[in-house]
This record gives structure tokens, sequence and C-alpha cells, in this order.
């Protein structure tokens, strides 16, 4: 079979091809580079502390993107929690000393804090002024496995349980059970927000030990 000549193709030709498609092609890198910078600049305020909680409120809030990324962090809040978890802990702990300090001096003796969640121990540990509170617990997560050390649960200032909690479970046990307080934080997480904190005084059983019924207290989250 006879094969049919196929002209060369000249470098020329090959040069001018490749050469074209190379400025059709410019606009890609630049752009590329332009959308990330964009993209960049709309999800740092979600992971950062760049922007005042208002103005995160205004412009978030408006786009949808904070709900977004509350819900998705189970939040529920104006911020993702991972920026909501920054406030608060300051007027927390000064509202815990308060409420101590306000106990009669036979309470204070006995006093120890119970909190809700390891995040709010953690705080009165570190921000209180040394001899401020009493000993400070937490039936959550690690705080559980440390025990509740001295803590006999003789008194006991109560922070982060619910009404419900409060009003039956602890009322199981004490004879007052009162609302010392309530502590306001409207960039907080939800389960931050108007945080209550309860005195339980007046044990219905004097054996009554806290070290006892720890084990009940755990929960891991």
């Amino acid at each position: 079979m006879r094969k049919l000549p196929i002209a060369p193709i000249s470098k020329a030709v090959v040069t001018s091809v490749a050469n074209t498609a190379t400025e059709r092609l410019a606009w890609i890198r630049p752009s590329y580079v332009v959308l990330l910078a964009l993209v960049g600049a709309m999800g740092a305020p979600l992971a950062m502390p760049i922007l005042p909680p208002a103005a995160f409120q205004r412009i978030y809030g408006s786009l949808g993107g904070a709900s977004n990324a509350a819900i998705a962090s189970g939040s529920s809040g104006i911020m993702p929690q991972n920026l909501a978890d920054r406030f608060g802990w300051d007027s927390l702990t000064q509202t815990v000393q308060r409420v101590y300090t306000a106990l009669p001096p036979e309470e204070r003796a006995q006093a120890c804090v119970l909190t809700g969640n390891y995040g709010e121990a953690s705080a009165l540990s570190l921000l209180a002024a040394p001899g401020s509170l009493p000993p400070i617990v937490s039936a959550h997560n690690n705080y559980h496995l440390w025990g509740p050390g001295a803590c006999s649960g003789r008194v006991i200032i109560l922070v982060g349980y619910s009404e419900g909690f409060a009003q039956n479970d602890a009322s199981a046990s004490y004879t007052n059970v009162a609302l010392a307080a309530t502590v306001d934080c409207p960039y907080c997480v939800s389960y931050e927000r108007n945080l209550r904190i309860y005195v339980l005084s007046g044990v219905k059983d004097p054996s009554f030990d806290l070290r006892n019924s720890w084990p009940s207290l755990k929960h891991f989250d």
C-alpha cells in the first residue's frame, strides 16, 4: 500500500501555536491568586479574632456566614465556638467571687465550686486571685477523673448547671437551693449565655458527702 506523504510541521508553526495557548491562559494564574486572597480574607474572621464583635455580627450575620459557622460548631450563637469561647470568663470569675464573698462565714468555710464544664472550671482556676475562691471542681471530661478532692459538698456554689438540675436533682439533697446570680454574655456560645449560679446548702442527709456521689455526676462530651 502506498503511503501518502505528510508535510512536516515547521518549528515556527509549533512555536506560534504554543505562544497563542500561553497568551490565552495567562489570565488564569493571577485570577487564581486573587480568588485565593478573597476567600482567605472572607474566611479569616471566622478563624481569628480580627473584627470587633459588633462588626462581625453586622457583616457575617447578614450574610448568614456566622450562623452557618455557629450551627456547624454546635454553639448556636452569633459567632463560631472558637471565637465565642474567648468571651465572658472575666465576668464569670468576678461574679462567682462576689457570690462566695457574700456567704456567711460558716458557709464560706465549707464551700466549694462545682462547674458544669471544664471551661468554666479552668477559667475560675486561672483568673481568680489566689485565695479568692474555694476549691473548684467539675465532673466534666478529665476534671471528673481528678475527683472532688477535699470538697465534701456541704455547701456548693453551682456554676453552669441548668435550672432543672438545680430545682430537681440538687433539691433532692439540699434544703436550700438559691439562685445567687446570673451572668449574661451575649457573644458567648448558647450554653454560656445567661449562666446561672446557685448556692446549695443545708444537706438533708447528715451523712451526705459529694465524694460518695461523684460517679453519678460524670459526663463526657
